[in-house]
Formats: structure tokens, C-alpha cells, sequence
């Protein structure tokens, strides 16, 4: 007889672009931030148009199909489309195997972002990432290339009741898990963020770090890279992320606001200074505040995307 496991309490959901070097990194300091916590990797650097649950038995010689989750029992390989307005999840089991000889079936699911198929696994030697991934239990989604398309599929198999969208490059802060539950311990926040704080102390640090938190808190816009997280319920009545290729972060707090209201913690999440490093101080924060009022009057998204250039370690644009 198999037990159901117990849902998480807690999903963190980290959207990447097939890059290995900052999840070594954050992997493991998320096992002492977020103990208990279920970690799902959704990789967009290889993926075009579907979005697949991989996270695959490597031992040569092991189960037919790819687990999914880990030290879950063997399950079909579950490929399909993103963004599927469907909230049912339908897979259809490999000829011969289980009681439905090949029949689709369907259950419910609470997320409504994929809709999926079961397809046979190719036997091949896991990459940097699977590896990586594997090595910290946790699992992995590819999805289409886009931060919001990413951090959906993600979220269509967390199976926590509340959601944290982390970017790869972040160092989230000791005790994350329980300011979160705190936080949601109140049935009028629906989410929140945490507080933002430069990893590299330059001059300019205290000065930027002041001026996103009283963007933060007293216009109530913090960025995703201050680790969003929200209920499971209202992320499902938003409908997700919307696919936008920038300013999606910002878009979803907008909407989640409506709801309730939004908890900005004390607690910071430490952001890398790569790009004010590498494109000046002054250069960038004329910009975001640009791209910023630009978003706020209505500019779609698409025309603002050119003039945000990536600059990444393992998160997409």
C-alpha cells in the first residue's frame, strides 16, 4: 500500500536558463533557509514551445520512464503545452502499463498552466544541470524561454501551498521560510517579497539599497529579484504569470494587490551588483526607473523589452 506524502507547505520555484553555477550555490543554502521546502529548477534554456518534467533516474539500467519528483515512485515522462488555459491535467499512460492500456485519463490539478502527455523517456546521460538538480532533490521543468512562462510551469507541479519565486543569482536570507509563514499566518496578505539589499557593498549601496525598499514599501512594487511569494489560491485566481517578456514581476504584483494586501519583509534578499557593475551605477537606474514609469502609462512590454539587455548567472531575461 503507498502513502500519499504530505504537500510542502512551502514550493520555491527558481526560473534558469540551463546554467549550473549559481544553483550550486543556492541549492544548497535553500536546504538551510527553507528546511522542509519543495525546490523545483524550471530550466528555459533548451525548450521550444513545450514544457517537459524531467527530473530523470541517471543509474544506467533504471526504470523504463522518468520520475518526475524526487523519491517519488517511477511516473511517465510529462511533456505539453504551456500556458493552457485547461485546469485539467491529461496524460495518457504507455500501452500495456497500469489499468489503462494506453487510455488517456484526466484528474484535476489545482494549477492551471500545462497541459500535458505522457511520452516514453530516451535513455542519455544527464547534464551539468540535471545533475545538479538531482544532487539537491530536486526537480526539474523545462519550459519555453521566459521568465514568466518559466516560473508558471514551475508552479503547475509545486504541489506547496504557498509559492516562492527565487532568481538563481539571489542569496535569500537565514529564516525565509518562517517569515513567510508569518507573514501568511494573516489571512488579509495574500503575498509579499522580502527587503533588497546589494551583495556588494559599493558606495553607491546604501544609497540603492534605501531607494528600492521605499519603492517597495511605500508604493508597494518590489522587483521579483526580491523573492515574490504568494498563495497558492490567489496565484491560481491571477492566473499565474502573464508571458510577458519584461516587467512581468511587476505586472503580477500590480494584479496581486487586488487581492489583499502584500507583506514587504525586513528580512533582505541580497542581490548581485553585476550589472550596475559592468553598465554604471547611474546608467542603469536611469534606466529601470524609465522602463518603470513606461510600464506604469501603458507601454506594452514588447516595445520596452530592447532596451533592458540581459545580464544573467543562470536566470533569463
Amino acid at each position: 500500500m503507498q502513502v500519499a506524502q504530505r504537500a510542502p507547505p512551502l514550493s520555491v520555484v527558481i526560473p534558469v536558463l540551463d546554467d549550473t553555477r549559481a544553483l550550486r550555490r543556492l541549492l544548497p543554502r535553500l536546504r538551510d533557509v527553507a528546511p522542509g521546502a519543495e525546490l523545483i529548477v524550471a530550466d528555459g534554456g533548451g525548450a521550444t514551445g513545450l514544457a517537459r518534467i524531467v527530473h530523470e533516474d541517471a543509474t544506467p539500467g533504471g526504470p523504463e520512464h522518468a520520475i518526475s519528483r524526487p523519491g517519488a515512485a517511477s511516473q511517465p515522462h510529462l511533456e505539453g503545452a504551456c500556458a493552457s488555459p485547461e485546469r485539467e491535467l491529461t496524460h495518457s499512460e504507455p500501452p500495456g502499463d497500469g489499468a489503462t492500456g494506453g487510455r488517456a485519463t484526466s484528474r484535476s490539478t489545482p494549477a492551471p498552466f500545462l497541459e500535458l502527455a505522457a511520452i516514453p523517456r530516451r535513455p542519455r546521460e544527464p547534464s551539468g544541470l540535471d545533475a545538479v538538480v538531482a544532487a539537491h532533490d530536486a526537480t526539474l521543468v523545462r519550459a519555453p524561454r521566459g521568465r514568466g512562462v518559466q516560473m508558471n510551469a514551475g508552479a503547475a507541479v509545486a504541489r506547496g501551498e504557498a509559492l516562492w519565486f527565487l532568481h538563481a543569482d539571489v542569496v535569500p536570507p537565514l529564516g525565509a521560510a518562517r517569515a513567510i509563514s508569518v507573514a501568511l499566518g494573516d489571512a488579509g496578505i495574500v503575498g509579499g517579497a522580502f527587503g533588497f539589499r546589494l551583495r556588494e557593498r559599493h558606495a553607491y549601496a546604501p544609497w540603492l539599497d534605501a531607494t528600492v525598499n521605499l519603492r517597495s514599501r511605500v508604493f508597494g512594487l518590489p522587483y521579483g529579484d526580491q523573492g515574490v511569494f504568494v498563495r497558492r489560491g490567489a496565484f491560481e485566481r491571477l492566473g499565474g504569470f502573464r508571458p510577458l517578456p519584461l516587467m512581468e514581476d511587476v505586472d503580477f504584483v500590480r494584479r496581486l494587490r487586488r487581492l489583499g494586501h502584500m507583506a514587504v519583509l525586513d528580512l533582505p534578499v541580497e542581490i548581485s551588483a553585476r550589472r550596475w557593475e559592468r553598465e554604471g551605477f547611474l546608467r542603469v537606474t536611469l534606466r529601470n526607473q524609465m522602463l518603470l514609469a513606461a510600464h506604469l502609462v501603458g507601454v506594452p512590454a514588447e516595445r520596452l523589452a530592447p532596451h533592458y539587455r540581459p545580464v544573467r548567472e543562470g536566470t533569463p531575461a
